[in-house]
């Protein structure tokens, strides 16, 4: 036991690595070690940044929900420790989320690496309510792409759309039709799970799927969940909000250029 507690407080004192956010500066936080603290009770606070939608769809039990837009406005007990916990690309909105604690003074603050995925890698439970569908904006996409996080990226378009524009990076799965390419991703979706079988953790990887607006992205992406535990993605009003410039367009407010109108 005693040495157990001199571990979780050597976890406080050193590091992996930290990122500064003026004087301050939070670090990054393993999994393991996350679970090891919580087992002692160092008193951690495990904070998930997320929407609250997102939140009830699936989480670490022993989190509690403050989203980024709430952080900034929230008193917590001084020398507390807080770990964040997100499952953007990148992980980008708890590292934004941790910028906005240590910029409020807290000094105690830690991102969960890789995030949730990293915690269901090892084999951590999660309460979640069974949905699996899960979409990342164009501006997020955007965003992952240009600060290279790990992640592929498949094109679920016929091989004609494809080849008139495509995502940054993306490949096309092959077939026939929608029928076929999504067949033909199931296999290869289970040909990657089974070559880590053998290691706990590595980098759980990412995927974005791409589809065109008009597709029917629920039905697909619930046929394509059926026997996967895949970080499996898709791109949120498909392959047209990401070829959309808004640079080159007159702003409309949050309106979404592909998206069906209200009500309809």
């Amino acid at each position: 036991m005693r040495l157990r507690y001199l571990t979780a407080l050597l976890i406080l004192l050193v590091p992996v690595t930290a990122y500064s956010a003026g004087k301050t500066k939070w670090q990054w936080i393993g999994p393991e070690r996350v679970y090891d603290m919580l087992k002692e009770g160092s008193g951690l606070w495990l904070i998930d940044v997320r929407s609250e939608e997102a939140y009830k769809r699936e989480h670490i039990e022993s989190s509690v929900n403050i989203p980024t837009a709430s952080l900034t406005f929230k008193k917590f007990p001084s020398g507390k420790i807080f770990v964040i916990v997100d499952d953007s690309l990148g992980i980008k909105a708890a590292k934004e989320a941790a910028d906005v604690l240590v910029k409020n003074g807290y000094e105690k603050v830690y991102v969960l690496q890789e995030g949730i995925n990293s915690w269901k890698a090892i084999g951590y439970s999660v309460a979640d309510t069974g949905s699996l569908i899960k979409g990342v904006s164009a501006n997020e996409l955007k965003w992952a792409i240009s600060n290279k996080v790990q992640l592929r990226i498949f094109d679920m378009r016929d091989q004609r759309e494809f080849e008139k524009g495509k995502v940054s990076g993306s490949e096309p799965v092959i077939g026939k039709d929608i029928k076929e390419r999504i067949e033909n991703l199931r296999g290869l979706l289970k040909k990657q799970g089974s070559k880590d079988l053998s290691a706990k953790l590595k980098k759980p990887q990412t995927i974005v799927l791409v589809f065109s607006a008009s597709a029917d992205i629920e039905k697909n992406m619930q046929e394509i969940m059926l026997d996967s535990k895949a970080d499996v993605r898709y791109l949120i009003g498909g392959y047209e909000t990401f070829a959309f410039d808004s640079d080159k367009h007159p702003k409309m407010g949050d309106s979404c250029p592909t998206c069906p109108a209200k009500g309809k």
